[in-house]
């Protein structure tokens, strides 16, 4: 298995693509952004170990959030459904996610 190289312009490009996203379904998703840079999810959290490119993820995350809680507002999405996702990633966050099942959740919804 190859390590993906680091480049330092993807911090930028990565806050980028979130703040611009406008695909009339769907939602902006590091999987997305990952594969449109030829990197996989798993590359980027890799990265993650790098300043600049943790702080961006952070701010895409957020952005990302919005995005999703402005278009269940609006009903474009399933409010309950984002509700869902981001409970869930909550307790990803806080490392409760024991048997792994949400990150096949969001893989599938994102990818």
């Amino acid at each position: 298995m190859r390590k993906a190289k680091y480049d330092k312009t993807l911090p930028r490009r990565m806050y980028h693509y979130f703040r611009s996203y406008d695909e009339k379904c769907g939602a902006p998703s590091f999987v997305k952004f990952a594969i449109a840079n030829g990197y996989t999810l798993e590359d980027l959290l890799s990265f993650r170990e790098h300043r600049r490119f943790e702080l961006a993820y952070r701010e895409a995350n957020e952005i990302r959030r919005d995005y999703l809680i402005d278009h269940a507002l609006c009903r474009q999405f399933d409010g309950s459904f984002v509700k869902f996702l981001l409970t869930e990633e909550g307790k990803c966050d806080e490392g409760n996610d024991e048997d792994g099942s949400l990150e096949v959740v969001l893989t599938v919804v994102d990818g």
